[in-house]
């Protein structure tokens, strides 16, 4: 079995002409009683607070969550706060086009967080393609309902209070939609709209066991919210996809 480093997948990822490094990065484990749990990206600083091994394979990757799994036992379970900086020499090599595109940004971001964890957790991955249960995301007959954005802002967020959940994005793309969905459907989501704009996304939904509408009937589960509101629609089907399994990692030392 072929194991392989994530440099390697950078420069699958079309960015092998140009290496992205953190000048600076702390990575240590969070403490067991902290509430908060999240990423933090802003112009050159990137801050990761009480977040596991896997979920950081994922946000590196850009894939959902339920395709990474593999590792040791605390892959899933252990939490790291990370600090991080760019590089000095970004403000030099990438031009002013791309440096404020925020697709490219993103993807910079997520390369330099492929670096630090095949530096810091000497992390080593195989990839495999697996037929699974997904859904796939499709404009209802009647037409989309999403409303095009006026700048890419890329901005996305998942709530959850009591029965009541919300997804909200700020000039994404259909891309971020998925992995949004994927979060409250407890499956790999699939594009198959053909839309290819950035929108501005306001869903309001019901969390009951497994997505299903919740006690409350007054607000509607997420297939039914997905249709009304956003004029899109979920089919479930099997479906093969690409996965990622963690081969082998290590806590990282002291800073």
């Amino acid at each position: 079995m072929r194991r392989i480093g994530l440099g390697l997948v950078a420069a699958a990822a079309s960015l092998a002409a140009q290496t992205f490094t953190f000048e600076v990065a702390s990575v240590k484990q969070s403490q067991p009683d902290q509430p908060i749990s999240g990423i933090t990206t802003e112009r050159g600083i990137f801050k990761v607070d009480n977040m596991p091994l896997r979920s950081l394979v994922s946000y590196a990757l850009n894939v959902q969550a339920d395709l990474v799994s593999g590792g040791p036992s605390w892959a899933a379970d252990l939490r790291f706060d990370i600090s991080a900086k760019n590089e000095r020499s970004e403000e030099q090599d990438v031009p002013d086009s791309d440096r404020n595109n925020l697709a490219a940004r993103d993807a910079r971001t997520r390369a330099r967080v492929r670096q630090l964890l095949e530096e810091r957790f000497k992390l080593k991955l195989r990839q495999e393609v697996k037929e699974t249960q997904v859904y796939a995301l499709s404009v209802e007959k009647s037409g989309s309902k999403l409303k095009v954005a006026t700048t890419p802002k890329g901005n996305m967020s998942v709530n959850r209070s009591n029965l009541a959940g919300g997804i909200h994005g700020e000039g994404v793309g259909i891309a971020k939609l998925c992995t949004a969905l994927s979060s409250v459907v407890q499956r790999p989501v699939i594009d198959e709209t053909g839309l290819t704009d950035v929108y501005d996304i306001e869903l309001r939904y019901s969390y009951g066991e497994d997505a299903q509408p919740a006690e409350d009937q007054s607000i509607p589960s997420v297939f039914t919210a997905i249709r009304e509101q956003l004029g899109l629609r979920l089919t479930g089907r099997k479906a093969p996809v690409t996965a990622w399994v963690i081969e082998s990692a290590e806590k990282p030392g002291a800073n």
